[in-house]
């Protein structure tokens, strides 16, 4: 299936199938007075069980249940997944599936819903949803019901409806969230469209890396992805800036050799320079965690332009070293009194620091890291940045 379509294995979720239930009622007797058609269990015509539902016909609410949820449902969830070109989340998925299961599939198919939806247009497909609710010519006040239930999940976040933490991300989901994760990974290797929806491709790349990270393969962003993807693209970032920067002899930036705001403009002057700041907030600008153009720096211990940054936490270091921070990550940006460096683990920093260090000669970068700390190990550090999980 291509990418941006419905994943072929969504299946309606035990809420989706309760919401059906409770709408459609259980018959536990075969009738035919709502349109004249023989119903049985939640709306179930046709055949039942291998019979044809006819008068006389009885069942149980156990047995309406199981053919609800093993047998009937299925022709709607297929109908929805091969008529619906772009994605869903498991909400949107469900209040089609209902709305398919009780208009039915031709109706599906000629709806102003499906156009809508089709056309990319999710908030007016759910208010065309509501359209459906009138029987043999009459507006039923349980069709209403239906219709704004159904219209109220497909505009609830998966996220928010199923775990009560907005903060997650998975298949389905779409939006900046979803564009930024997608560039994140792109930064890491992988060649995603960063289109801001959440298809095949994007799960699969989700799957890969937190596969290669060591961590559950479970297609879901949360704390524990987010956090291992914020310092893995970080560290990438500063190695790739910085081996640049070594590589066409770059200066710490002076008189002569100057530094813009940001990393694609200063790579344009003809004779482009660094310092520590600029290095680091280069970084936090590509991985999205900096507003672009914008810079931190560091001022007499304190970390000036934090109001630029974005999905950053700023931590007290209390004065200690660095070899004294019990909490100190891969991917944290240490601020000195006159000093900004990415933490690379294991003691070793990526600095873009001044002329009189050892990662510069004559001016010009010999290395930005991971190397030995510029500071020895009584400079206390004033702050922490880190990107929040």
């Amino acid at each position: 299936m291509k990418e941006g379509g419905v994943d072929e294995r969504m299946k309606i979720s035990e809420k989706g199938l309760s919401m059906i239930e409770r709408f459609e009622g259980c018959l536990l007797k075969a009738s035919n007075k709502l349109d004249g058609v023989w119903t049985i269990g939640y709306g179930q015509t046709g055949s039942y069980y291998g019979k044809r539902v006819r008068r006389g016909m009885t069942t149980t609410k156990a047995l309406a249940h199981a053919w609800l949820r093993d047998h009937s449902i299925k022709t709607y969830e297929d109908a929805v997944t091969q008529a619906v070109k772009v994605p869903l989340n498991q909400n949107q998925f469900d209040a089609l599936v209902s709305f398919a299961y009780n208009v039915g599939v031709g109706a599906l198919k000629q709806s102003t819903t499906l156009r809508k939806l089709n056309a990319g247009d999710y908030a007016g497909a759910a208010d065309a949803l509501t359209m459906w609710t009138k029987c043999n010519g009459k507006v039923l006040a349980g069709l209403v019901r239906r219709r704004k239930e159904e219209r109220a999940l497909f505009l609830t976040p998966v996220t928010q409806a199923n775990t009560g933490n907005t903060d997650l991300l998975r298949k389905g989901d779409r939006g900046d969230d979803v564009k930024l994760l997608q560039h994140r990974l792109n930064l890491l290797g992988w060649q995603l469209t960063e289109d801001g929806i959440w298809g095949v491709q994007t799960d699969s790349a989700v799957r890969g890396y937190q596969y290669k990270a060591g961590l559950t393969v479970d297609g879901i962003v949360g704390a524990k992805t987010r956090a291992a993807l914020i310092r893995d693209v970080i560290l990438a970032r500063a190695a790739e800036i910085g081996a640049y920067m070594v590589k066409h002899k770059w200066h710490y930036k002076d008189a002569t050799y100057k530094a813009k705001d940001t990393w694609a403009a200063t790579r344009a002057l003809s004779k482009p320079g660094s310092s520590c700041s600029h290095f680091v907030s280069w970084v936090l600008q590509d991985v999205g965690l900096l507003t672009e153009g914008k810079r931190i720096s560091h001022d007499n211990g304190k970390v000036t332009g934090t109001g630029n940054l974005l999905g950053c936490q700023v931590i007290q270091a209390g004065g200690k070293p660095w070899d004294k921070l019990d909490d100190l990550r891969p991917g944290d940006v240490c601020v000195w009194d006159s000093n900004l460096a990415i933490y690379a683990g294991n003691g070793k920093w990526y600095d873009a620091g001044g002329p009189f260090r050892p990662n510069t000669k004559d001016g010009r970068y010999t290395n930005i890291g991971p190397i030995a700390p510029y500071y020895d190990r009584t400079e206390p550090v004033c702050h922490l940045v880190r990107g929040k999980a």
